[in-house]
């Protein structure tokens, strides 16, 4: 499986539409085999969507998403995680360990 967490400064991004960078992360059998970052140029909705799938992103972490990108990345069969904040790699091992629904990586307001 191939997860992908946009990223800012070590962090979860905190706005997905407007991410310059990804991270994407092979699981295998729940435990990290590979990681690699993939610049965002797209600027549309549509095209960000696409080039997820394209790379094989069947989860995607985030922090704020619009309901049009939201929609997009759900119609090509990729599950979300939105309102996510903190540092990647702490947000990735909570991920890994069942640990993401910790309040403290919910984002102020989110829902």
């Amino acid at each position: 499986m191939i997860l992908a967490i946009p990223i800012w400064e070590g962090r979860v991004s905190p706005v997905l539409d407007t991410a310059r960078c990804l991270l994407t992360v092979r699981l295998e059998e729940g435990h990290e085999v590979e990681r690699d970052e993939l610049p965002l140029d797209e600027q549309t909705p549509s095209a960000r969507a696409e080039t997820l799938a394209e790379r094989g992103v069947a989860l995607l972490i985030c922090g704020a998403v619009t309901a049009e990108l939201r929609a997009a990345v759900v119609g090509r069969g990729i599950d979300l995680i939105p309102w996510t904040m903190g540092a990647v790699d702490e947000v990735l091992d909570a991920y890994l360990g069942g640990e993401l629904s910790d309040p403290r990586y919910a984002m102020p307001g989110a829902n």
